[in-house]
């Protein structure tokens, strides 16, 4: 409807924190700072920055509404600093109640990044049972323990939140963006947003994607079904299947090849 497309269902990782015990003794450089997220804000909002940059999808609140929120819901902020960089940081509030650490936020820069946060989330073995953290896209959690049955991956719970959706304003501000290799032409139909409609040529070349007016096209694709592409990577083939269009073999293949399988973290809650 309108235009959007929907994206994947989150998963979630609830931990055992004691299974993350081997990590305690892997030699690790950098000092962990822990602060109310309201004390580090400048901090937090340059590494949420930082970190939208190589994260597919990731959207980060105006600085305004940024600092409205970690003022009036605080929460902890943890972060790893090797010199003047922070590599990795976590956000998370502890339900003593429930004896749970929820991990609101955890991203890493670098492998050192990651073994830290995991060390940093064992050494809370004596104050909670679980951990509950969102799982990001290409993380298997289940893989960072020994025995995978103190981690249970969950697609819904009490606790989770509905995928969210997306849809592309402007076919032409698509240039730029990163993109595999190939070329395609198509007739794109936006009923909502008119500059949209027309003969578009998309061109990925050395990783960035070109976007002009204009061309030969192989194919007819709705906003619906290039906002999927674009944000998810869906296969062409099954544009037809779901009312969005249809393109040729040689087309699809393009597509494909430009717009490549891939799960967009959008991080923000709206």
């Amino acid at each position: 409807m309108f235009g959007y497309a929907g994206w994947q269902v989150p998963i979630w990782a609830r931990i055992k924190p004691g299974a993350l015990a081997p990590y305690l003794r892997i030699p690790k450089t950098g000092t962990m700072k822990q602060r109310l997220s309201a004390d580090a804000k400048d901090d937090f909002y340059a590494f949420l920055q930082a970190t939208q940059q190589g994260r597919h999808g990731m959207a980060c609140h105006p600085r305004v509404r940024f600092d409205n929120g970690v003022e009036n819901y605080p929460t902890w902020f943890a972060s790893l600093h090797e010199g003047d960089a922070i590599t990795a940081a976590i956000c998370y509030k502890m339900d003593l109640d429930k004896e749970v650490m929820e991990v609101h936020a955890a991203f890493w820069h670098t492998m050192n990044g990651k073994l830290n946060l995991l060390d940093f989330m064992a050494r809370h073995v004596d104050q909670v049972k679980e951990i509950r953290m969102a799982v990001l896209p290409g993380e298997h959690p289940h893989l960072w323990v020994t025995d995978d049955w103190q981690v249970t991956l969950l697609s819904n719970e009490d606790y989770s939140w509905g995928p969210p959706m997306a849809r592309v304003i402007s076919v032409a501000g698509l240039s730029g963006i990163g993109a595999g290799d190939g070329e395609v032409c198509v007739r794109v139909r936006d009923a909502q947003a008119g500059w949209n409609t027309g003969v578009w040529t998309f061109t990925g070349q050395d990783g960035v994607l070109s976007v002009r007016e204009g061309g030969e096209p192989t194919g007819d694709v709705t906003i619906n079904g290039l906002s999927a592409m674009v944000f998810s990577g869906i296969d062409p083939r099954i544009l037809s299947h779901r009312g969005w269009g249809e393109v040729s073999e040689d087309a699809a293949v393009a597509l494909q090849a430009i717009f490549p399988p891939i799960v967009p973290h959008l991080h923000e809650l709206f």
